[in-house]
């Protein structure tokens, strides 16, 4: 993952695990658009942290929601520029080599995250 604007788009869009997950599934086409609660049985995580990151990924402009019959459903709908960096991610995400660099990114993010949350002194703090 040597190119600098694949870093910076996850740094600022692809922050975890659970929207990386997400955004394969749109990515490859294994799916269109799905609720939440579909989305979960394909991603086996919790509603709560599937629905963070629809939204996220949502307020990024990756993906569109519709409502219908009273239920969210996720639409994926990138711009062109990131359709661009989605396929060179998804590239990266399909080599072993560069999954490796790709989740160790998401690793240090994640980590940052929940320590500018104060998450990680509490962890560390359990006894």
């Amino acid at each position: 993952m040597a190119d600098r604007r694949i870093r910076e788009f996850v740094m600022n869009t692809i922050d975890s695990f659970a929207k990386l997950q997400i955004l394969m599934l749109f990515a490859e086409r294994t799916i269109r658009k799905g609720s939440a609660r579909e989305i979960v049985q394909r991603t086996a995580r919790d509603i709560w942290s599937v629905t963070e990151a629809l939204e996220d990924l949502v307020a990024a402009g990756i993906l569109r929601s519709q409502t219908v019959d009273h239920e969210t459903i996720y639409i994926y709908d990138p711009s062109p520029e990131q359709r661009e960096m989605i396929e060179l991610i998804t590239k990266a995400y399909n080599d072993p080599l560069s999954r490796d660099d790709l989740y160790g990114l998401i690793r240090d993010l994640a980590a940052t995250s929940l320590s500018q949350r104060g998450y990680g002194e509490a962890l560390w703090n359990i006894t």
